[in-house]
């Protein structure tokens, strides 16, 4: 497992140079999923909208309101809801929630 961090100035290249470095990682086959992360909301949607472009899959976690609105599709959130086995889960949801409020 690697750790690589990334910083420096405003207008320095920082995300373009991440968006490569993942890119490369990605399609290389590094064995697993990779976690990309930023100190702010428009950091990580720069990040990802970056990776996008590269033609990078990615998901975009947290809160969706704070995502801007381009890369709301991208979100952990939006993904679920589109999945096909959606309706499943959310029977098997009610399922357990009867099952909880019933000892």
């Amino acid at each position: 497992s690697s750790l690589v961090a990334v910083q420096g100035p405003p207008g320095t290249g920082k995300t373009a140079t991440t968006c490569a470095l993942l890119k490369v990682a990605a399609s290389g086959g590094c064995g697993g999923p990779l976690l990309a992360c930023a100190d702010s909301n428009a950091a990580v949607d720069q990040l990802l909208d970056g990776l996008l472009k590269l033609g990078v899959r990615g998901v975009r976690l947290g809160q969706p309101a704070r995502v801007s609105k381009r890369l709301r599709d991208a979100t952990l959130t939006a993904r679920l809801e589109a999945h096909a086995e959606r309706g499943a889960s959310g029977e098997l949801r009610l399922r357990l929630g009867r099952l909880q409020k019933d000892p």
